[in-house]
């Protein structure tokens, strides 16, 4: 509940400030304020692994602040003897990242994610997640990011660790 929350204020909000800035020529939904990228997230210990694949479409309502929404695929394992355990979680999530100076940016995420595990129980989860990254163009409007981000609301029962280490690819269209 907390996230369809999050998503109808963001999409207000979104819709209440387009009409003043439209006036003022700062905000159009013309060809080149949209990305399209996705991230690829990962954590280890001795005893696990979490790997996340999460393909992602925002739109730059300024030149320095992205907003979007992301869906995600994530893996945990546990590899310790006897113990041997897998599972896999689905997510959709809102995204919003502000650059503070040349490529630097900070991040912020509200994902909802749905827990399947090796004996077919679900469970629901809310994250949020803060952090901080780099964002660097290579070839025209093609760029590659990386970024370490903390699971604010992360639980016992989360498989998700704490950090989380992204990297990503992205190109603006």
């Amino acid at each position: 509940m907390k996230f369809v929350t999050s998503v109808l204020l963001f999409i207000s909000l979104f819709l209440i400030s387009k009409p003043s800035q439209a006036q003022s020529n700062n905000f159009d939904f013309n060809r080149g304020n949209w990305t399209l990228g996705g991230g690829f997230d990962f954590s280890f210990t001795e005893q696990e692994t979490f790997l996340v694949v999460a393909p992602q479409l925002g739109y730059n309502i300024t030149p320095k602040w992205t907003a979007g929404i992301r869906f995600s695929y994530d893996y945990y394992q546990y590899h310790e003897s006897p113990d041997k355990f897998h599972s896999n979680m689905i997510g959709i999530g809102a995204y919003t990242i502000y650059e503070i100076y040349s490529g630097l940016f900070v991040q912020f995420e509200d994902e909802y994610s749905m827990y399947l595990d090796s004996e077919k129980s679900r469970e629901f989860y809310n994250k949020a997640l803060i952090g901080a990254g780099y964002r660097a163009y290579i070839i025209g409007n093609g760029y590659v990011s990386a970024s370490i981000l903390y699971n604010l609301t992360q639980d016992k029962n989360d498989p998700s660790m704490n950090p989380i280490y992204r990297v990503g690819v992205g190109y603006d269209f």
